[in-house]
C-alpha cells in the first residue's frame, strides 16, 4: 500500500553517505521484494494470504481432501514470499503445514519435513530409526538437493548483490541506495546456474563427511555400521545450511558486509555468523547422531564427532578451496578462506581436538 516492501534497520537512514560509515554499525533487514508490491499488486498478494486462510479452514472441515488443498497451501506459502510472508515465519509455518498435508495420515515424525525438524531438534530417537529405514538413504539424498538449493539460492543472491555494491571503488552509489534504502535484490541469469552448482557441492561434502566417518569412527574402531548407514545418517549435519537461504534477507554495512572485524580469536561478519551457525549446529547433530547409532557414552561420542569432524573441516577449507582459489578454478557463492594466522590457529585448534578424540576413546574398539 505505501509503494515499497517492509523495510527493518539499526537507525533511519536517506542517504547513501548515513549508511557507508564504517564507523556506525548500520543493518537492515527487508520483508518483501520491491517492484512486486507497490500499487495495485498489494491487493493481489493480500488475496493471495486471504486465500491460503480459507484453504487452511477447508481442511479442517473437509479433511479427506487434504492432499489436494495441503499443494495449494505450499503453492501459496512459496508465492507470498514477494510481500514479506508474515515475516517470513508465517511462510514457514504454511510451507510445513502444507509439505505435512500431502503425507498424512503418516505420524509427523515420519513425514519428509517432520525429519528435517527432527534433525534439527536434535532428536536422538529419530537418528536411532534412521539407520533402520530401508529408505532413508533415499531421502536423504532429496533433503541434501533441497537443502544445497535453498543455500545456493541465499549465497548466490547475496554474492551477486555484493559485487553490484562493489562495483565501483570504495562502493557503486547507485547500488547502495537500491541494496540497502530500497531493499532492492538484484538478479541474474548465474543467480540460478550458481544455486544449482551448490546441489553437486553439497553432496560432494556429504560423500566426504560421510567416508572419513566410516573409516575413522566405524571401520577403526571396529563398529557395525555399513557406509550405506553411515552416509544417511550423515546427510542430515548439513541441515542447518538450509538457513543461508536467508543471507540475501540482511544487509550491513562494512566491515560486516565483506570485510571482518576481530572478536578475540574469530573473525566476525554477517556470512561468517551465519557459517558460525550453521557448522557448529551441525557437528552437534552429528556428535547426537553418533551417540544414537553407535550406542556409546556422551565422551565417546563426542570424540567420534571431533574424529571425523577436523579432518573434514580441515581438508575442505583449508586444502580444496584455496587449492580451487588458486588454480583459478570457479567456486560459487561467498567462500569462507582461512590464511595467515588464521590457518595456524586452526591447525593448532585441529591438532587438541584430535588429541581430545583419541583421549576420549574414539578409536577405542567396544
Amino acid at each position: 500500500m505505501n509503494d515499497a516492501p517492509l523495510i527493518v534497520s539499526s537507525y533511519p537512514a536517506s542517504y547513501v553517505e548515513n549508511v557507508t560509515q564504517p564507523t556506525h554499525f548500520w543493518g537492515r533487514i527487508v520483508f518483501g521484494v520491491p517492484n512486486l508490491v507497490e500499487g495495485g499488486m498489494a491487493y493481489f498478494w493480500i488475496f493471495v494470504t486471504a486465500w491460503m486462510a480459507v484453504i487452511a479452514f477447508m481442511i479442517y472441515f473437509k479433511p479427506k481432501k487434504q492432499k489436494h488443498l495441503s499443494r495449494w497451501i505450499l503453492l501459496l506459502a512459496i508465492l507470498s514470499i514477494p510481500i514479506g510472508a508474515g515475516f517470513y515465519i508465517g511462510a514457514i509455518f504454511a510451507a510445513i503445514v502444507g509439505l505435512y498435508g500431502l503425507e498424512l495420515p503418516k505420524p509427523f515424525g515420519e513425514t519428509f519435513v517432520g525429519r528435517i525438524i527432527s534433525s534439527l531438534r536434535l532428536k536422538s530417537k529419530f537418528f536411532e530409526n534412521l539407520v533402520k529405514d530401508s529408505k532413508g538413504l533415499q531421502i536423504a539424498v532429496v533433503t541434501l538437493i533441497i537443502v544445497g538449493l535453498a543455500a545456493g539460492i541465499g549465497n548466490s543472491l547475496y554474492t551477486t548483490n555484493l559485487y553490484k555494491i562493489k562495483a565501483k571503488s570504495p562502493y557503486d552509489p547507485e547500488a547502495v541506495a537500491n541494496v540497502f534504502l530500497r531493499g532492492v535484490l538484484y538478479t541474474d541469469i548465474t543467480v540460478y546456474t550458481t544455486s544449482i552448482s551448490f546441489i553437486a557441492i553439497e553432496i560432494f561434502k556429504w560423500i566426504m563427511l560421510s567416508v572419513i566417518v566410516y573409516v575413522l569412527a566405524v571401520k577403526l574402531a571396529d563398529r557395525e555400521l555399513t557406509f550405506s548407514q553411515t552416509s544417511t545418517v550423515m546427510a542430515y549435519a548439513f541441515v542447518p545450511e538450509i538457513i543461508l537461504f536467508f543471507m540475501p534477507a540482511v544487509f550491513m554495512n562494512e566491515p560486516n558486509l565483506s570485510e571482518t572485524w576481530q572478536y578475540l580469536i574469530f573473525p566476525v561478519s554477517w556470512p561468517l555468523v551465519l557459517f558460525y551457525i550453521t557448522h557448529l549446529w551441525g557437528f552437534v547433530i552429528m556428535f547426537i547422531a553418533l551417540r544414537a547409532t553407535f550406542d556409546i557414552s556422551t565422551g565417546k561420542a563426542f570424540g567420534a564427532a571431533l574424529l571425523a569432524g577436523v579432518p573434514y573441516f580441515l581438508v575442505y577449507y583449508m586444502l580444496i578451496i584455496p587449492t580451487l582459489t588458486l588454480t583459478g578454478a570457479p567456486f560459487p557463492g561467498v567462500q569462507i578462506v582461512f590464511a595467515g594466522q588464521s590457518s595456524s590457529m586452526l591447525l593448532l585448534l585441529g591438532s587438541i581436538g584430535l588429541a581430545l578424540a583419541v583421549f576420549l576413546g574414539a578409536l577405542r574398539k567396544e
